[in-house]
């Protein structure tokens, strides 16, 4: 995806979307408030990231989430 900036938005009317696989986001703090949105999410990859201080609060509304994947 070569317009990271607008990820977030574009998340956030993804409601059905199942498996999400991200590396070297720049705007972890934007992505974590649209992760909440990602109720159907089963699969998260993530990689890259600096600070991960927001992560565990965001992905308890994950209710669907059955595999993370963090380096």
């Amino acid at each position: 995806y070569s317009s990271l900036i607008l990820l977030p938005k574009i998340l956030d009317n993804i409601t059905s979307l199942t498996i999400l696989d991200i590396e070297g986001y720049s705007r972890l703090i934007s992505l974590l408030k649209e992760l909440g949105n990602l109720t159907s999410l089963i699969t998260l990859y993530m990689r890259g990231y600096i600070s991960l201080i927001l992560l565990p609060k965001e992905l308890s509304k994950l209710i669907s989430l059955i595999k993370l994947n963090m380096k």
